[in-house]
């Protein structure tokens, strides 16, 4: 996965959250940076109360130099806790084994014709969403070339005579409706999300990608199994 921080040595910082896919509590965040001088020349504050020897000797890092409160929790002990107890082999393994499980998500969704994977899944995170193919055949609706074709509206042709009782432009109709089918579908999926979360046997989070609403299925924790997967995806498809 080294080529997703493809030139990373050209950064001057890099950070990373280890509550999100670390096993680490919140909150604890890791900050990386090539040179703190530009830190501390911002954040620095040197009253005569704070002054002390070790500070003074440069001895130790007072990174009350590196943020804007004096202060700080020793967030680090729970990060040294979490690689001492798995060991840095495992923790790569955890993760590698997400990433498959993720896969193996992506792969079911991609199985069920009533579904699709709206967004290239990278890591272990699949954003997907139930097809409008769905919702149009469940209530009687019918689609040709991209747009509705009951109700009146007859393949771009409309049901006036162009006086303003119809549509006379078939492109106008088309995006119309396709405008309005996708407020619909993003309601059946936001409907459906809401269920799954209410259900108590998992939960997921949602995004809007290029205006269309996607649920969000993560594999992150660390007793995960593939058949936690499977059940999981059971329960979305009913």
């Amino acid at each position: 996965m080294l080529h997703f921080i493809k030139c990373v040595e050209g950064a001057n910082s890099f950070g990373l959250n280890a509550h999100k896919w670390f096993f680490t509590n919140r909150d604890c965040c890791c900050l990386w940076t090539k040179d703190p001088t530009a830190l501390i020349k911002a954040l620095s504050t040197n009253p005569e109360y704070l002054k002390k020897a070790a500070t003074n000797s440069k001895r130790v890092v007072d990174y009350k130099d590196w943020q804007i409160a004096l202060s700080r929790r020793f967030r680090a002990m729970k990060l040294w806790l979490v690689i001492r107890s798995y060991g840095i082999s495992k923790l790569r393994s955890f993760l590698r084994s997400h990433v498959e499980m993720a896969k193996h998500f992506e792969k079911l969704v991609t199985m069920d014709k009533r579904f699709e994977v709206v967004a290239p899944r990278n890591f272990a995170t699949v954003c997907f969403r139930v097809l409008p193919s769905v919702y149009n055949n469940g209530n009687g609706y019918q689609y040709r070339n991209g747009y509705q074709n009951d109700n009146g509206y007859q393949n771009g042709h409309g049901n006036g005579n162009g006086n303003g009782n119809g549509y006379q432009n078939g492109n106008h109709e088309k995006q119309l409706l396709l405008t309005n089918d996708n407020e619909t579908v993003n309601d059946l999926n936001e409907k459906l999300f809401e269920s799954i979360n209410a259900s108590g046997c998992l939960y997921m989070t949602h995004g809007v990608v290029r205006g269309t609403y996607t649920m969000r299925f993560a594999v992150g924790a660390s007793l995960t199994e593939e058949r936690h997967v499977d059940m999981a995806w059971k329960v979305i498809q009913q």
